[in-house]
């Protein structure tokens, strides 16, 4: 893409470039930090950027490549854009444009020469005019028309006083007198020849004579002569003949192969790139029909009716694409286009057909597109919100892995952990897995099946069929293969990534890249999230912490630090507060967690002084959370409102929610503003920690 001499660049949905090469920076004479992550509209006209959006439109709402040609003031270059749509892999959805830019300026500009060329030709043609004379055999003027005076000078009455020696050089009326005693041998019939004419003004110019005897009862008397001055049309043709050789070597210098054909598809010609690109001579190409050429790679059903379309329709294609081993440059991909020429001369149809090798383009093309969806799959598998537990993020990362269309992949796999007490893999994920797997594989032993050798070997093990070292089977098991990759941590083995592929399956270097950054990926979420769960363990043992159990902490201090350290490492939480919001959230709550135990609404704040809605919060927030944290911090204010026993009543009823959802309820209270009775029926149903 760098050194590509086409511009290269990608843009999103507001036109916004994403990416560049150099080629485009050099046409747009600006560094790349001037360009990356500008608007189209801030760097073209406004007339550009109209057409440009329109064309950009068309293929995000399509889903098809466009074309579009365009002339660039500031370069005086003319080049043709093909924009091409960049695919959203998990909904198909068109996020991005690739466009690449091409410099057909040299096309550009033989055409227009071409062009000009056959409009001089053509005036030439129509304003030559004839001279009719006849002379006897003498050469003396019998007759002349009265066009010889604008062609030659003279007026009629001089020249029917004159001999052809007189107008004639002297080379000139020796090939004419050679003429007539041709005639007066007998001959019946002469080609059309050339003489010098002396024009009254001096000047000495071509004319292309054609005479006829004229005979009296048998008897040759004279000659007939159409004259036709051909200075201007030696002088067009020397012109055309320049103009012929200036088009031929651009269409020489032209990179792309071009092929002219007639209306029978034979081959009138071809240039260097052509025989370059094919390898092949003008001898094994001209005159040939274009279906025999090499192994008839274009005899083709759908070319054939396209090109019988540009003969018989004066139609035209573009981008027509062929994907052949072609005899000796091998398997390539060319993308044709063809348009109808005619002769000036005799309206016959001609096709100019080019031929544009695409395959590095097309290979440049589906990498980039691959390094994009890899690239997306891995930010998208990072993505994945560390609030899930373990087991949900290896499910999504699977449903990622498998989404990406281009990979040989079936959509069935799973990843196993490694269980460093059973040294066994343990099955934490699967997708469309058999039941009768499911059940077999949910423990393996290192070392056994293909997982468990590449769990042994820490390698990569590919399988295109069920062959021996498939040791887990069952009956009605249907041909696959596996790619079965280790998940490794700094050599050490966190588990394996195990994606099913179809039986005879090709391994492929790109896959096998794209499943290690996968499984580079899987082996740091799963460092991370055993690191929080070593985290969690160890703020829940040094704070005598239990799950499933209810707390009564006599610092609010500590007790809001613990809720905050459990949140912050992914624990659902919620706290229910008479604090200040600010105080709350400096201690480490999020915003989004707290609710104000208060009769006064706070704008942005959830308010409520309602102890059965409390009640009702607090059981729906554990049912739909388990292992969670609840923050109850105003105990001695709803006391106040509604009585100890009811309090009370509510801290005996929400205890068993609690131990059935494994949540933990963390009430900060300071126990002097009971008495001692309560403080006694607090301590029977709730743990007086801090």
């Amino acid at each position: 893409m760098e050194y590509s001499a086409d511009s290269i660049y990608m843009l999103d949905r507001e036109l916004r470039y994403l990416s560049v090469n150099e080629e485009l920076l050099r046409r747009l004479g600006l560094p790349r930090e001037k360009v990356l992550g500008r608007k189209f509209e801030e760097l073209h006209t406004a007339e550009e950027t109209r057409e440009f959006a329109a064309k950009a439109r068309e293929v995000f709402e399509t889903g098809r490549v466009v074309q579009q040609e365009h002339y660039h003031e500031r370069l005086g270059r003319f080049f043709l854009r093909t924009i091409s749509p960049v695919r959203d892999p998990k909904t198909g959805e068109v996020r991005a444009i690739t466009v690449v830019g091409k410099d057909i300026t040299p096309l550009k500009q033989a055409e227009e020469k071409l062009r000009k060329s056959e409009e001089e030709y053509r005036s030439l043609a129509e304003n030559v005019a004839d001279i009719l004379l006849r002379i006897d055999l003498k050469g003396n003027c019998t007759y002349i028309s009265k066009n010889v005076q604008e062609e030659t000078g003279y007026t009629l009455e001089e020249v029917k006083k004159m001999n052809i020696k007189d107008i004639l050089t002297p080379e000139s009326y020796r090939t004419a007198l050679n003429r007539i005693k041709m005639w007066q041998g007998g001959a019946r019939s002469l080609p059309p020849y050339v003489v010098e004419v002396k024009l009254k003004d001096g000047r000495i110019v071509p004319f292309e004579l054609k005479t006829s005897p004229i005979f009296e009862n048998g008897e040759l008397k004279g000659f007939q002569i159409v004259a036709r001055n051909i200075a201007e049309r030696a002088e067009a043709t020397r012109a055309l003949q320049q103009a012929r050789a200036y088009a031929e070597s651009i269409v020489e210098t032209v990179h792309e192969p071009l092929l002219v054909l007639d209306a029978e598809m034979r081959v009138i010609s071809a240039n260097r790139a052509f025989y370059e690109l094919f390898k092949v001579s003008p001898e094994e190409t001209e005159k040939r029909s274009l279906y025999e050429l090499g192994n008839r790679q274009w005899d083709i059903p759908e070319l054939r009716r396209l090109l019988k379309d540009v003969v018989e329709k004066n139609a035209s294609f573009q981008e027509y694409v062929v994907v052949h081993d072609f005899p000796l440059i091998g398997r390539r991909i060319m993308m044709l286009r063809a348009r109808q020429m005619r002769t000036a001369a005799e309206g016959k149809p001609m096709i100019l057909l080019a031929i544009e090798d695409v395959t590095e383009r097309q290979m440049m093309e589906t990498q980039l597109k691959r390094s994009i969806d890899i690239q997306t799959a891995i930010i998208s598998l990072l993505s994945i919100p560390l609030k899930y537990s373990l087991e949900e993020i290896l499910k999504r990362s699977l449903d990622v892995v498998l989404s990406i269309s281009w990979l040989g992949f079936e959509s069935r796999g799973a990843i196993f952990l490694f269980d460093e007490k059973q040294n066994a893999l343990v099955l934490k994920a699967q997708r469309k897995l058999p039941e009768p797997l499911q059940r077999t594989c949910a423990l393996v032993p290192v070392g056994k099946c293909l997982c468990g050798k590449a769990a042994a070997t820490k390698k990569i093990i590919f399988a295109d069929h069920v062959d021996e070292n498939h040791e887990t089977s069952y009956e009605g098991i249907t041909p696959h293969g596996h790619y079965c990759v280790p998940i490794l941590s700094d050599d050490k083995l966190m588990g394996v990534l195990n994606i099913y592929v179809k039986e005879g399956h090709r391994r492929e270097e790109t896959e096998e890249d794209f499943l290690k950054a996968i499984a580079n990926a899987l082996a740091l979420i799963i460092a991370r999230k055993n690191f929080e769960r070593e985290q969690l363990e160890f703020i829940y043992r040094t704070n005598e912490l239990s799950r499933g159990e209810c707390y009564l902490h006599r610092s609010h201090r500590a007790a809001y630090n613990i809720a905050a350290q459990l949140m912050m490492l992914g624990v659902p939480g919620i706290c229910f507060t008479r604090e200040a919001p600010e105080k709350v959230m400096d201690a480490g709550i999020p915003k989004e967690s707290i609710i104000l135990i208060s009769s006064v609404p706070l704008k942005g704040f959830e308010t409520t002084d309602n102890l059965q809605e409390i009640s009702m919060r607090i059981s729906e927030f554990i049912k739909n959370n388990r292992e969670s944290i609840v923050l109850l911090d105003g105990i001695e204010y709803l006391m106040s409102r509604f009585g100890f026993d009811m309090v009370y009543k509510f801290l005996q009823e929400k205890r068993f929610n609690f131990i059935d959802s494994d949540a933990v309820f963390l009430l900060p209270v300071d126990l002097a503003v009971f008495s001692e009775r309560e403080r006694a029926l607090l301590a029977s149903e709730i743990k007086i920690i801090g």
